[in-house]
C-alpha cells in the first residue's frame, strides 16, 4: 500500500520535473529512486517515532536512529522487499537496541573494539550491494568508505562526552550495525552473491 503510493508520488513529481534539459534517463531514474527512498524513509521514521513516543522512549529512539542510520547510510545492510516488512524489521531492531542498552551496560573498553571492527568492515565490505540501488563506481565506493569512516570517527570522538546511559545506546546501535553487515556479507558470500558493488 505505502510502497505503491510512494512510487506514484515519486513518478508524479518526476513527470512534473521531466523536461529535455533535466538530463538523460539514468539521471531521471536516480532522482526518482531518491524521491521514493525519501518518501519511504520519512513514513517509516514518522511511524517509528509514533510508536516509541507512545512507549516514552522517543529521545532514546532518536539517538539510536541517529547512530545506526548515520552509519547504515554509507555501509548498507539487509533490506526487505516491502515497506511493511521494512517497518516491522526496523521496529524490532530499534526495540532490541533500546532493551539491550537498558539492561546490558557495556564497558567503555568495548568502544575501541567496536570502532576497530567497524573500520575493518568498512575497508573490506563497504558499501554492501543492494538490488534496489544503482551500481557504484570505484570513486563512489571510495567516497562511501570515507564518509562511513568519518561517521565512525564522529561517534568514537563523541562517545566520551555522552552520559553513560546515552553512550550505551550509541554503542549498542553501532554493534547492531556491525553485526548486521557481518551477517549480510557472510550470507551473500556463502550464496555466491555479490557482497560489494
Amino acid at each position: 500500500m505505502w510502497q505503491d503510493t510512494n512510487d506514484k508520488i515519486a513518478k508524479r513529481i518526476m513527470s512534473v520535473l521531466e523536461t529535455e534539459k533535466h538530463g538523460d534517463e539514468l539521471t531521471v531514474a536516480k532522482v526518482q529512486y531518491a524521491l521514493q527512498v525519501l518518501l519511504d524513509e520519512s513514513e517509516k521514521f514518522f511511524l517509528l517515532s509514533l510508536v516509541f513516543g507512545l512507549c516514552h522512549d522517543l529521545g532514546k529512539f532518536y539517538l539510536a536512529y541517529a547512530a545506526l542510520c548515520s552509519l547504515r547510510t554509507f555501509m548498507g545492510g539487509s533490506h526487505r522487499k516491502t515497506m511493511v516488512g521494512c517497518l516491522l524489521c526496523s521496529l524490532v531492531n530499534f526495540a532490541v537496541i533500546l532493551i539491550l542498552s537498558e539492561f546490558l551496560f557495556l564497558p567503555v573498553s568495548a568502544v575501541g573494539g567496536v570502532v576497530v571492527l567497524l573500520a575493518v568492515e568498512i575497508d573490506y565490505w563497504i558499501p554492501l550491494a543492494s538490488l534496489q540501488q544503482l551500481n557504484y563506481t570505484d570513486q563512489q565506493r571510495r567516497g562511501m568508505k570515507k564518509k562511513a569512516l568519518s561517521v565512525l570517527a564522529f561517534w568514537g570522538c563523541a562517545f566520551p562526552f555522552l552520559p553513560a546511559e546515552l553512550g550505551n545506546i550509541v554503542l549498542w546501535a553501532l554493534m547492531f550495525q556491525e553485526t548486521e553487515v557481518l551477517l549480510v556479507a557472510l550470507y551473500r558470500s556463502r550464496k555466491g552473491a555479490v557482497v560489494m558493488q
